[in-house]
């Protein structure tokens, strides 16, 4: 039955290419991608750790009323998983668009709905096949275990870009709530804890200077959803394998800080981005809170073989417990290094065939098991393997 739709789509697509500009103030886009995820060991993908089906798909409307103000919506499904899947398709944008020239060389902008975050290089593109780096980013500053609370927010975003240089100064303010779905309590919390979110506060800024060959700047995002209890939760113990059932209201606060560099010369483009940030759960348990800061980087070089082919290499570090980069001692033993961190060393191949189909294959190498959900282990027995490799290819067609 889903293969059946996604050919469907994907003809559908095919037939509707042509159409991308429907009027001269309605536009039309669509991408949609199918591909094959495997980890040798861990569950960064499925408790059982085998094989995933990747399904990525969005349509896109952009209208221009008039010269100053637009409005422009999307709807996207993401199926990557167990952990990290779309419980159902989501609005993952829908705004109104004012825009002005308030002095001369510059031009203000003020976006009211649901907007994405302009945070580091990526994640305004993250959830695009075919303008980010490799299928899998580097989870030191996009981890998926946040993409959740990271992609969008529900409120206000308004930005303000001058002329300087041979470029530009953009500097952006956002402040509005979260929409957390419901696969965020798995994620974040594990299996057994059926209470609701509350969309805690998102506040956003960002500052950076781009032009031609250079983009440098700095982000802050701030996140702090609350739980609300539910009487049948029960939050996992690791690693004793029992959990806690007296589960009290409570909250999580994310506040993000990063820098990051992209450069350009000739065929060759280097990122690197350093990310720093404060998780601090309180409540939850009857215990003090948990200040838990988390820190990582990733360098990259992507190399341009020709106009159809790009090929990307990055090393990339995460750790969980920035406290305790070599390991502790619990009062259950001695916790390696490796179980909070992870040192990931990735290839991968872009093939543009033409105008509308990708292929992206991509080859990670990861020591450590940082990525992982941090309740995806209920019993000692399941501990997480130190060494393990993570393939995954993807065939998109866009328009």
């Amino acid at each position: 039955m889903l293969l059946r739709l996604l050919i469907s789509l994907i003809f559908f697509f095919m037939s509707a290419s042509v159409l991308s500009k429907v009027t001269d103030d309605l536009y039309v886009n669509a991408f949609i991608g199918v591909g094959y995820i495997n980890a040798t060991d861990n569950n960064f993908i499925d408790s059982n750790k085998d094989g995933n089906k990747i399904i990525e798909s969005a349509l896109s409307l952009t209208y221009e009323y008039s010269n100053n103000i637009s409005f422009s919506g999307q709807i996207a499904y993401r199926e990557f998983g167990e952990h990290f899947t779309d419980k159902s398709p989501r609005i993952d944008y829908a705004n109104v668009n004012y825009t002005s020239s308030l002095l001369s060389g510059s031009e203000q902008s003020l976006s009211i709905g649901r907007v994405k975050a302009p945070i580091g290089i990526y994640n305004l593109s993250r959830d695009i096949p075919t303008t980010r780096p490799s299928i899998i980013m580097p989870q030191s500053a996009y981890l998926d275990l946040f993409r959740n609370i990271m992609i969008s927010t529900d409120g206000i975003l308004a930005s303000t870009s001058h002329q300087a240089l041979n470029g530009f100064i953009d500097f952006t303010l956002s402040y509005g709530k979260l929409n957390i779905d419901n696969n965020f309590s798995s994620v974040a919390l594990g299996e057994n804890m059926n209470g609701d979110w509350d969309a805690g506060a998102v506040v956003l800024a960002d500052i950076r200077y781009s032009s031609p060959d250079l983009i440098v700047g700095v982000s802050y995002n701030s996140v702090s959803p609350e739980y609300i209890s539910s009487p049948t939760d029960a939050l996992p113990v690791f690693p004793v394998g029992n959990s806690f059932s007296n589960i009290i209201d409570g909250k999580i606060e994310v506040n993000s800080y990063s820098a990051f560099l992209q450069y350009n010369i000739n065929k060759l483009e280097l990122s690197t981005e350093y990310t720093y940030r404060e998780v601090i759960a309180s409540g939850l348990t009857p215990t003090p809170d948990d200040h838990r800061p988390m820190e990582g980087y990733y360098a990259q070089l992507r190399y341009a073989a020709s106009n159809s082919l790009n090929l990307t290499l990055r090393y990339d570090q995460l750790y969980r417990k920035a406290d305790y980069k070599d390991g502790f001692i619990t009062p259950y033993g001695t916790e390696p290094a490796w179980y909070n961190n992870a040192s990931t060393s990735s290839f991968s191949i872009n093939y543009i065939f033409d105008e509308n189909w990708t292929v992206i294959a991509d080859m990670h190498y990861v020591e450590g098991s940082a990525w992982l959900p941090p309740f995806s282990y209920q019993v000692p027995e399941s501990v997480e393997q130190k060494d393990w490799v993570l393939s995954a290819v993807e065939i998109i067609y866009s328009f």
